[in-house]
């Protein structure tokens, strides 16, 4: 392998084994390889063998679906996820020992858990020369380059899943004619890949208009409308909707509500660039960048915008999120933990967007639109803040008591437990807890001031600020800000390891 073909990648340990996942410039596309080492060499990191993807060594053949093949899961006997960048990856059930376990439950846990690597998500468009092309290898070949047109590439939110085998050979087929090879020739037939993968969730994305109400366009906000997280206890509209609902969501007679009926499908929008994590055995997906309809505001005020001929008031937007998802089965369904904001945390907030007057006697922060008397003027999970103190209504801003929606941030899992002997006995009763870290990213910031507020795109524009903040939380809901942007001891950064 070389730096070029490591330019864009993701490193999983999985069962012993490393895994890279990496994307590469390869001509007038990109191509993607997947690589281990077929042995526990991990202190050197030697002998590493391609597992999937266009053929990129000489010494195995990987595996790569035809063309035809590549996209679709129902007709592939063996699919394949397209090649992209931005993706997220994550190993459930993974078997590694846990000091909090005995040596039998550990022992357990290693037979009966079978170790997934999920990939999640992320950005298969790459134009060239005017058309949407991908780079896939042939399957009689085991590799090589072809130019297709599979009808253009977009940001994803598709869940793929496989089961690395485990041990030296494992996921290898290797050729009788083996035995009468010659030792100094390479021939890359010899030993051939065995990796599966499946489609676990397709990805959704919200109709384009309102169940039988041509012309009505409908948001991601509103399709994800009956999510728990917004229901109160007397929102009967959401309540689980008749069997019938699912099969017909205009029938008259039922009275079908559609965000109740869309719920089982409601996940996170398509996007790149977004972290994902296994904590307490789910798998959480957090923020990035996602290609949503929005629905266009009158300015400076939360309601939407009127149209002189009934036009449309929603369009298609690039945004920044923070918004969490949680899965507990391996990304069949999910559940939104929180939508996140639209504004900015506080120390971004007071270094990007604050307004003086020329004698520095009057001072304002944040957009019009940002203004607020209650925390209900603000949205999802934002809140209405007083910065100075003032105790004056028209000084409250919305400002987000998590992390600023970002892109290419690092995501990191501590599992921590203790002993408490409280009762007097020797072994006492473990406690055990799994804590979700979000490390810097990139976010959008405003640079631009109108009148006495700033103005201008952030979340699907503005300007690119790269973070060093550090924010913690055990359950996805609640976070804590454990290091201030802007701090110093290191700079700020996106797209690093964590």
């Amino acid at each position: 392998m070389t730096p070029e073909v490591m330019s864009l990648c993701r490193v999983v340990p999985i069962a012993k084994k490393w895994l890279i996942f990496s994307l590469s410039r390869y001509g007038y596309g990109w191509i993607f390889t997947l690589l281990l080492p077929p042995t526990n060499l991990l202190a050197s990191g030697a002998n590493w063998a391609q597992w999937a993807g266009p053929r990129s060594q000489n010494t195995v053949t990987p595996y790569a679906p035809s063309s035809r093949h590549y996209r679709d899961a129902t007709k592939a006997k063996r699919p394949l996820w397209t090649a992209r960048w931005g993706h997220a990856v994550v190993v459930l059930n993974d078997t590694a020992y846990r000091n909090d376990l005995s040596p039998e439950e550990n022992s357990r846990r290693s037979d009966e858990l079978t170790p997934n690597i999920v990939l999640l998500g992320g950005d298969d468009y790459e134009k060239s020369n005017g058309k949407d092309i991908f780079v896939v290898g042939d399957e009689n070949k085991g590799g090589g380059v072809e130019r297709n047109d599979l009808g253009g590439g977009r940001l994803r939110n598709d869940v793929w899943m496989s089961s690395p085998s485990v041990g030296q050979q494992a996921g290898w087929n290797i050729s009788s004619v083996f035995w009468n090879h010659d030792p100094d020739a390479i021939d890359p037939s010899v030993i051939t890949s065995d990796m599966r993968w499946w489609l676990v969730n397709p990805g959704y994305t919200p109709p384009a208009v309102w169940a039988g109400k041509e012309g009505d366009a409908l948001t991601y906000d509103d399709w994800i409308s009956c999510q728990d997280y917004f229901v109160t206890s007397d929102n009967f509209q959401c309540r689980d909707p008749d069997p019938e609902c699912f099969e017909d969501i205009t029938s008259p007679e039922k009275n079908c509500h559609p965000p109740a009926v869309w719920k089982r499908h409601n996940m996170w929008s398509e996007r790149r660039g977004h972290g994902s994590i296994v904590a307490n055995e789910r798998i959480y997906v957090i923020g990035g960048r996602a290609r949503e309809y929005t629905r266009m505001f009158v300015k400076g005020k939360n309601r939407r915008v009127e149209t002189v001929r009934d036009h449309s008031s929603v369009r298609e937007e690039i945004v920044l999120k923070n918004d969490v998802w949680v899965s507990g089965d391996g990304g069949r369904e999910w559940r939104l933990v929180t939508p996140g904001c639209r504004d900015p945390q506080r120390d971004v907030l007071l270094r990007s967007e604050v307004w003086s007057s020329v004698d520095g006697r009057e001072e304002s922060v944040g957009r019009e639109g940002a203004k607020c008397i209650v925390d209900e003027d603000c949205y999802g999970a934002a809140v209405c803040q007083d910065l100075y103190g003032l105790k004056d209504d028209h000084e409250k801003v919305c400002l987000c008591p998590m992390f600023s929606p970002r892109e290419h941030h690092g995501v990191v899992v501590q599992h921590s437990y203790y002993n408490d002997h409280a009762d007097g006995g020797e072994k006492g009763v473990t406690f055990s807890e799994d804590y979700i870290y979000v490390v810097g990213g990139f976010t959008n910031v405003r640079q631009s001031f109108c009148a006495d507020h700033s103005c201008g795109m952030s979340r699907s524009g503005g300007y690119r600020l790269a973070l060093d903040d550090v924010w913690v939380s055990n359950d996805g809901l609640n976070w804590v800000q454990l290091k201030p942007a802007f701090s110093g001891s290191w700079k700020g950064r996106g797209s690093h390891a964590t």
